[in-house]
């Protein structure tokens, strides 16, 4: 049996959508594996470990995503955004489909990466992530704001770093809410978004839904009538109300 020799593993300067960029690449591919990394460092910090491994079966692709591994570029919008920074990077390294490995936010990006791009994805693995539920519509508009995706990287840093600091994001009301061992505890937080972001964040009680339903049965019998010139209007509704 002969092992396979292991592949050194280099950086490669490109530009990608006429940005500088930086991706990895090295290996004894097909097929190609396509590293996607988390949200904090780039591709060497996270799979630097294991991509001299890999190599012997993989032509390996690990790109430093832009606002992310690169810091030097900035961010991308949305997932959809990096999306077609990937197609584009792929685009220039000559690959037409790849198995795509994503950890951490890599992984939300590599199941984007598949639903929006299905016939250059051969295979898909999460690590660490899942897929990004639906963003109500504020919210993503807020992230294309730069104090937006300041904030949201703030959120997701101290989530990180504190499992007891949570944040979610209610659908009905678009508000991020933040929750954790206490009032001070989020207040500590809230200070540290101001002075390490320098973020001037509104902050109050989470907005409360009430509704209202009926209790017991009953009908209903009415007329409208309004005559304001013309042939005006009229209506006789009859029906029966009772709860579910």
């Amino acid at each position: 049996m002969h092992a396979a020799k292991i592949a050194h593993v280099r950086p490669l300067h490109l530009q990608v959508l006429g940005q500088p960029a930086r991706v990895f690449v090295g290996g004894n591919g097909p097929p190609t594996l396509l590293l996607l990394h988390g949200g904090w460092g780039g591709a060497s910090m996270h799979f630097s470990r294991v991509w001299g491994l890999l190599s012997q079966h993989f032509r390996i692709v690990a790109p430093d995503l832009p606002g992310l591994g690169d810091l030097t570029q900035p961010g991308r919008a949305c997932l959809a955004d990096y999306v077609t920074w990937l197609n584009d990077l792929l685009d220039m390294l000559g690959v037409r489909q790849a198995i795509v490995l994503g950890n951490s936010f890599g992984a939300s990006l590599a199941w984007s990466f598949a639903s929006r791009s299905p016939e250059r994805c051969q295979g898909l693995v999460l690590v660490d992530g899942f897929a990004v539920p639906h963003t109500p519509a504020l919210l993503g508009w807020l992230g294309r704001l730069a104090p937006g995706r300041s904030l949201m990287r703030a959120l997701v840093r101290y989530s990180k770093e504190d499992p007891t600091f949570r944040v979610s994001v209610d659908e009905e009301s678009a508000e991020t809410r933040m929750a954790g061992m206490g009032e001070l505890h989020l207040e500590i937080y809230i200070e540290r978004i101001r002075r390490e972001h320098r973020l001037d964040v509104l902050v109050g009680a989470p907005a409360v839904n009430y509704r209202e339903a009926p209790t017991q049965a009953c009908k209903f019998n009415t007329k409208h009538k309004k005559q304001t010139g013309g042939s005006g209007q009229y209506a006789h509704i009859v029906g029966r109300m009772e709860p579910l």
